[in-house]
């Protein structure tokens, strides 16, 4: 029998064939049950995650099973997948112990020991015929709790596009878990909008897009504001600078990573259309932007910016000139310029402030 709903199925029977519990005679059910019980124990864990000082009787984590066809020649592949669901739920656990104890979510859980193995002995068919043994990679991941041990199953499937199967130490249950749906992979996004919006920024939306892209129609560049380490005297002199052009901008933000290379901050970027300010139709020559940009980053130090011609897709330019698709340092921002994770501030506070930032050049979004 399989309980659940969404991508969370319960196996209350754990039989090897998947078959459902017999109508037979008691001792027909009685030794259904037992090789149910039995194929819920054929576990070996890894004692380097489990012992020692791995134990954690709070949060046990569990297994996760992939199917059977994928087979040892997908070895280092796995573990680099592995390895990337960890750092992703890692980096939530991260975000939510920072900003969200305010609301009591359990700061305790982390990974704090994995393992690829074949750690699954027994024998189970899904209900999609996917088939599961000794042969199957098995990931043993200790530090969670049920929800975030489903979480790191559900974003593993979605890496695979693989149902798998989940032996929960915490609860002592057997799952299936599909792959992530919709609402689940909108869920650190949700996690960063509401630490923008703790931050007063708000997510470009599809109006704000056709906005900027009706401004940047002729071209714009994108140009860094505020580097780590940086002072910020000079940053305040580059908006100074950008304001006694005769450039149109908008400012916008994008999430950045620390040290710890969890996204925890907001940098703030200018975008430069290549038309005056107020007047949309008053075009300059691309080329006399570029060399602005250039300017810019040279006098201010910056490693480099962001150029999109006119129907071309955005490269990376550095201070001296150099042209590069993106193999950068600040690789981290390119789904950004594709407007898909970038927030802005709020909108004027009156009608004056309205004015005076239309005359210094702001393009409201």
């Amino acid at each position: 029998m399989i309980t659940g709903n969404n991508n969370y199925l319960e196996i209350k029977h754990f039989h090897p064939t998947g078959k459902p519990m017999p109508n037979g005679s008691h001792i027909q059910r009685g030794g259904y049950m037992q090789e149910c019980r039995a194929n819920k124990e054929a576990y070996e864990l890894d004692k380097t995650v489990y012992g020692g000082e791995n134990i954690n009787t709070k949060y046990k984590g569990g297994v996760v099973t992939l199917p059977a066809d994928i087979t040892e020649e997908r070895h280092d592949e796995m573990v680099d997948i592995v390895r990337e669901v960890v750092m992703d739920v890692e980096d939530r656990l991260t975000i939510q112990r920072r900003f969200f104890e305010h609301l009591k979510i359990n700061t305790q859980e982390r990974v704090v020991a994995y393992s690829v193995s074949h750690s699954f002995r027994g024998r189970y068919i899904g209900v999609d015929g996917e088939s599961y043994d000794g042969e199957s990679f098995s990931v043993e991941v200790n530090g969670l709790g049920s929800k975030w041990l489903a979480i790191f199953a559900k974003t593993l499937a979605q890496k695979l596009q693989k149902t798998v199967l989940v032996k929960d130490l915490n609860s002592n249950k057997i799952l299936l878990v599909d792959p992530m749906t919709k609402k689940d992979l909108d869920s650190k996004t949700q996690l960063m909008d509401l630490m923008a919006f703790r931050k007063g920024l708000i997510r470009i939306g599809e109006d704000s897009v056709n906005h900027i892209l009706r401004h940047g129609r002729h071209g714009f560049i994108i140009i860094p504001a505020k580097l780590r380490n940086r002072n910020e005297v000079e940053d305040g002199n580059l908006l100074k600078q950008l304001k006694t052009s005769k450039y149109a901008y908008t400012p916008v933000y994008s999430g950045c990573k620390c040290q710890d290379e969890v996204i925890d901050d907001f940098e703030p970027y200018y975008i430069v259309y290549c038309h005056g300010k107020g007047i949309d139709n008053d075009y300059f020559d691309f080329n006399e932007l570029c060399e602005f940009g250039l300017e810019l980053v040279k006098k201010f130090k910056q490693d480099g910016f962001y150029v999109t011609k006119p129907t071309e897709a955005t490269i990376y330019v550095d201070r001296d000139g150099g042209k590069d698709c993106f193999e950068t340092p600040q690789q981290r921002f390119t789904a950004d310029i594709q407007f898909e994770s970038l927030y802005r501030s709020a909108g004027p506070s009156c009608y004056g402030d309205r004015v005076k930032r239309r005359q210094s050049g702001e393009v409201f979004i």
